[in-house]
């Protein structure tokens, strides 16, 4: 049986057989919290999927602040924060969608 999301790499004349080689699930970055309020200030403005963000203003470029309405409410864009229990707010792409 092979996974679907593995690579099946053939044989070389050193290798006895074939073998498997996982690929990545996703190229989305993970939640990642940074701070609040600018502080540490040398953080701000937050990148995306970085918290705690509280308005647009806290993210880089044109991410968009997403405000969380529950502690584990997925962030559109971002892996992660499932087990969080603090509700942060995260920097996410304008187009972003849930993964």
């Amino acid at each position: 049986c092979i996974r679907a999301d593995a690579t099946i790499v053939t044989a070389s004349p050193t290798t006895a057989s074939p073998s498997i080689s996982p690929q990545p699930t996703s190229a989305y970055p993970r939640l990642k919290y940074v701070g609040d309020e600018w502080h540490p200030k040398d953080a701000f403005p937050l990148s995306e999927c970085e918290g705690d963000c509280d308005k647009d203003y806290d993210c880089k470029g044109d991410l968009i602040c997403f405000e969380r309405h529950g502690t584990t409410e997925s962030v559109p864009g971002c892996l992660g924060g499932e087990e969080e229990s603090k509700g942060t707010d995260y920097c996410i792409r304008a187009d972003a969608t849930i993964v």
